[in-house]
């Protein structure tokens, strides 16, 4: 069962959709390099993509390019909390490009947002990245 402030977002997301503004994190910088560990299918080490949030805010897309290894198969997940401490909200499979979800993740204003990645080389494979919010609902 959806609680009220669940049900007042969706709400503003259907309706009000002319307070939405869409945002990319890391704000004006480089897209993120995320790094595999080296044994195939293991994620490597938290990179923080943004310390805070400044709003409460929805997940909307992953935007993945640039592999080290082109012929290996990627995942990324994203996740929120301290560092060291992270937990996945999101593991989406890497195929060029930007991926959009098939429905918004509701991430709390002040929450520090990560991204690691795995791959299955069995090496240090590497991948740039980079996310897309929705804040104002």
């Amino acid at each position: 069962m959806a609680s009220t402030q669940e049900i007042r977002r969706l709400y503003n997301a259907l309706i009000n959709t002319g307070n939405v503004k869409y945002d990319v994190l890391p704000d004006g910088a480089a897209a993120k390099t995320l790094t595999a560990k080296n044994v195939a299918w293991t994620y490597g080490t938290w990179v923080e993509i943004k310390d805070a949030l400044a709003a409460n805010s929805w997940l909307v897309g992953i935007a993945i390019s640039n592999p080290s290894d082109v012929n290996a198969d990627y995942d990324i997940a994203i996740g929120t909390g301290a560092a060291e401490s992270e937990a996945a909200i999101a593991e989406v499979p890497y195929y060029d490009g930007l991926i959009m979800l098939p429905y918004a993740i509701y991430i709390a204003s002040g929450a520090r947002v990560a991204g690691n990645c795995r791959s299955s080389s069995g090496v240090a494979d590497t991948v740039a990245c980079k996310i897309i919010i929705v804040t104002g609902l």
